[in-house]
């Protein structure tokens, strides 16, 4: 401690106006921290390289508490759904070459 503050003290008003200058409402440090274990998947690392630094030691527990389901990713996914009702899901693997 210095001058009689907290360092989390501190740190917490240097972060409030850290997203005062981005023009951020409001929002918390560690929403910095379930956006970055969230990229680090979606960009091809691991499910262990992502809990691993994270600290945790199940990977359940970074999925249910830190990983957003993403917007695209949910558009990806609402796009195979309604390609596989549809009749030409099958037409299409019966015409598509199976790969090596």
């Amino acid at each position: 401690m210095r001058h009689g503050k907290c360092p989390v003290n501190n740190f917490s008003c240097q972060f409030n106006a850290f997203l005062a200058h981005a023009k951020v409402d409001q929002g918390e440090f560690h929403y910095l921290r379930r956006t970055c274990l969230t990229m680090w998947l979606a960009n091809g690392l691991s499910e262990y390289d992502v809990m691993n630094p994270a600290g945790h030691a199940a990977f359940e527990t970074t999925r249910r508490f830190y990983l957003a389901v993403r917007e695209d990713l949910l558009q990806r996914a609402r796009s195979a759904s309604a390609e596989a009702i549809s009749g030409d899901f099958v037409a299409h693997l019966l015409r598509t070459p199976l790969r090596d």
